[in-house]
């Protein structure tokens, strides 16, 4: 015989709790997987923000930074900059890998523009963000905008950048 009784649980219908923020190595590699695809790339970024770590971790801002830079033509050098205006304490590779992407991506005037900001000619980053610690040139930033001065057909800029890489006395071999 069966027991007609039933015996009601007690529903516990308090939330549950949020997902744990997944480390450094596994964004990185969602960040790489999703490379090739904006639209992906832009919703693992999305995720990202909700964390708070792009603007953060420098190495996940340059690995979005470098991933974004590749889809050039549909609006991936804007995301890049925004990635770049957004990042707490960018290094010298942060500016190197958009500077670059913009001298690949035939937006040499562009590249221009980031690398004054990072010089703080203008005293700001991109977006007008106030920049407090400016970043150094190096060897890699004066052979990509030194490509985008050729490209652009700007000589005179060319040579002034080229005098103050001499001044430095950078060796660009």
């Amino acid at each position: 015989m069966v027991s007609s009784t039933w015996q009601w649980r007690k529903f516990d219908a308090s939330p549950l709790p949020s997902p744990p923020v997944p480390g450094i190595p596994a964004i990185a590699s969602l960040i790489k997987h999703y490379s090739s695809n904006l639209a992906g790339l832009r919703q693992v970024h999305s995720q990202i923000k909700r964390s708070g770590i792009d603007s953060r971790d420098r190495y996940i801002g340059n690995l979005l930074i470098g991933a974004y830079s590749s889809h050039g033509d549909e609006g991936g050098i804007a995301d890049a900059r925004a990635v770049l205006a957004n990042l707490a304490r960018p290094n010298v590779k942060s500016w190197n890998i958009l500077i670059a992407a913009c001298v690949r991506q035939g937006q040499e005037r562009a590249a221009l523009e980031l690398y004054a900001a990072m010089n703080c000619e203008g005293r700001t980053r991109p977006d007008a963000i106030t920049m407090l610690d400016p970043e150094k040139p190096n060897a890699i930033t004066y052979a990509s905008v030194l490509a985008a001065c050729s490209i652009a057909g700007d000589a005179t800029k060319g040579r002034k950048i080229h005098s103050k890489d001499s001044e430095k006395s950078l060796k660009l071999s």
